[in-house]
């Protein structure tokens, strides 16, 4: 049970990280196209960052489902996917809040 938490935490920050560059990332876009980081202009990170995002959660929420069978792991899985998005959408947006604020005070 320890292993699968452990495991659980290892891959749940990386997830939620990835997931609030994403969020803070379209924020910046939505708000000034011309101020995103350059890396987030090209094609092929948004596909790997999105894709890394989802295994990442998913493996995540997949190791509390083994720890915890029936109908309980299945709550868990959907619960823990669905805080992974809202923490990193909360976590984007403070960021993008931070900057614009910053930006502001110039």
């Amino acid at each position: 049970m320890i292993w699968h938490f452990t495991i659980f935490i290892i891959l749940l920050i990386p997830a939620v990280l990835i997931g609030a560059w994403r969020h803070f990332c379209s924020f910046l876009e939505a708000d000034n196209p011309i101020n995103i980081p350059l890396l987030w202009r090209s094609q092929l990170a948004r596909i790997t960052t999105l894709a890394l995002s989802f295994i990442l959660s998913f493996l995540c929420a997949w190791e509390i489902k083994v720890a915890f069978p029936g109908w309980i792991g299945n709550f868990f899985f959907g619960a823990i996917l669905m805080f992974r998005w809202q923490l990193s959408g909360i976590l984007g947006a403070a960021r993008f809040k931070h900057e614009t604020k910053h930006r502001s005070n110039l």
